[in-house]
């Protein structure tokens, strides 16, 4: 497992200050509050929020939160809850300085790899002795455990399956791909019809998570070993750089579209001339292929393995209400407040038991039967500059500018260079 102690390091400037900042707080409960004992609690609580909302309608998140916390408040009525939503910009200075100066609220939203930041530093509280976890996909919690602790209490996952567009599959004979065998047989098919099998995302900015990392871990490998080294130039990411090499060599991507910022909107997606997509999720493609999109799995190969988010709440160790805490998360992480969450942004419920309200057989319906393959990437303090070396070691190869010997050694070495 990823997530360990490596991202220490990386916090050790701040670690100091926030667990400062973190020393006068509450216990944590060591049972979940049920029945009488947690109506019985009475706190006041925070929980800070990011936007989720896919409207573009003022204060729509305020909104959603609130008609949750009015549900949570007529419940338990002795604990009072006040939500916060902020811009997803500049948020990690504004929690650390929150943290420091004393005032951060008791539960943040985060995403894996800020769980494994703020953990390194102190200021996150084990929830596992209190949080109800029954029903969740296992990777859900995964990427929030840390050596045995659980930090995090998910409420929201996303997953990019295999999209295909419907028309241009029945055109060219071929069903949804399920491996790299099938993908490439679905190549040459396209390429006898002057068409592409997909389109790879090696543009400037993409995020590796998502165009690069599931290929490595499809082959059976990472980009970093659990203690946080580099693994750039290990036979298994070097099998997906000549698989994707393959593609382009034998015409099955459309190289330039792969590689350079052109928008979506004129590439061959939107063109009509790529037949599936890997590296975004089932809504994202509505817009280009609308009701002909096909779902299928994350591409397999020794393991099927896919991109996606997972989304969650976190207890601040700072906190003085953790009690009441404690009943507000295993409160909205129930499964009816899972399907609300789920029903208000279009992410999916991290739980198995909590309903689905998308068109049954639509393709975002069908795209959520792969939760349980969803990996959210690398957490590694460094890992967003080792990906922006990836993307340029790969735009070469599918260039034919090096040959993927070279180049995974030379990701090794910058790699390195840049985790130290």
């Amino acid at each position: 497992m990823i997530i360990r102690r490596y991202a220490r390091a990386a916090a050790a400037i701040t670690a100091a200050g926030l667990l400062a900042a973190c020393s006068a707080a509450a216990d944590t409960p060591d049972a979940p509050p049920t029945g009488d004992e947690a109506a019985e609690i009475s706190g006041d609580i925070t929980f800070r929020t990011f936007p989720i909302s896919p409207e573009v309608r003022a204060n729509a998140d305020e909104d959603f939160w609130k008609s949750q916390v009015d549900a949570f408040m007529d419940e338990y009525p002795n604990i009072k809850v006040t939500n916060e939503v902020l811009p997803w910009a500049d948020r990690d200075t504004a929690l650390s300085s929150a943290i420091a100066g004393g005032v951060a609220p008791d539960i943040v939203y985060m995403i894996p790899n800020e769980i494994v930041q703020y953990q390194a530093q102190g200021a996150l509280a084990p929830l596992q002795d209190f949080l109800v976890t029954d029903g969740y996909y296992e990777n859900a919690l995964k990427y929030g455990n840390i050596d045995g602790n659980q930090y995090s209490a998910p409420i929201l996952m996303s997953v990019v399956p295999t999209v295909c567009n419907g028309p241009l599959l029945e055109q060219v004979g071929m069903d949804v791909p399920k491996t790299w065998d099938d993908l490439l047989a679905l190549g040459e098919a396209a390429k006898a019809k002057g068409l592409y099998a997909t389109q790879l995302g090696f543009k400037p900015n993409d995020a590796m998570d998502m165009g690069f990392l599931p290929y490595v871990q499809q082959a059976g490998g990472s980009t970093f070993d659990e203690e946080g080294n580099p693994t750039l130039d290990s036979p298994e990411v070097l099998e997906a750089v000549k698989f994707l090499r393959t593609l382009a060599d034998e015409g099955y991507i459309d190289v330039d579209d792969s590689v350079t910022a052109v928008p979506t909107e004129q590439s061959g997606i939107a063109e009509g001339t790529v037949v599936c997509e890997m590296s975004q999720g089932a809504g994202i493609m509505k817009p280009y292929w609308g009701d002909d999109r096909v779902v299928g799995p994350p591409l397999e190969n020794v393991t099927s393995a896919g991109y996606g988010t997972i989304g969650s709440f976190t207890l601040l160790e700072g906190s003085d209400q953790k009690e009441a805490a404690a009943v507000f998360l295993n409160w909205i992480t129930q499964p009816e407040q899972l399907t609300a969450i789920h029903d208000f942004s279009l992410f999916y419920p991290p739980k198995e038991s909590a309903e689905l309200t998308m068109e049954e057989g639509s393709p975002e319906a069908e795209a959520g039967k792969y939760l349980d393959v969803v990996t959210p990437g690398v957490q590694h303090p460094k890992a967003r500059e080792v990906n922006s070396v990836i993307i340029a070691e790969m735009q070469s190869v599918l260039l034919g500018q090096k040959s993927p010997e070279d180049a995974v050694a030379d990701m090794q070495a910058q790699a390195e260079d840049i985790v130290g």
